[in-house]
């Protein structure tokens, strides 16, 4: 399965463009959040971290300093579909 994240940190972005291009690039299921860059809670990323399987893998659109924890799944999935 192919999981997409979006996050946006302040009132004024929009999730659309997020969401549209994560579902161009085939994701099945969006997790979602509007919050600040300073929370450090995000319960849909870790929805997400929860449901995440071996072979499945993750979309987000942005990589920015609160998606570490998402980029390095990635980078694990990625070189697991490698080997």
């Amino acid at each position: 399965m192919i999981l997409g994240y979006a996050r946006v940190s302040t009132r004024y972005q929009n999730l659309e463009m997020q969401i549209d291009a994560l579902k161009k690039a085939g994701c099945e299921v969006i997790y979602k959040e509007k919050a600040s860059g300073r929370k450090t809670d995000s319960k849909q990323l870790e929805k997400l971290l929860s449901q995440i399987q071996p072979h499945d893998c993750e979309m987000t659109y942005s990589l920015s300093g609160c998606m570490q924890e998402i980029f390095y799944i990635y980078c694990q999935s990625t070189l697991a579909q490698l080997v």
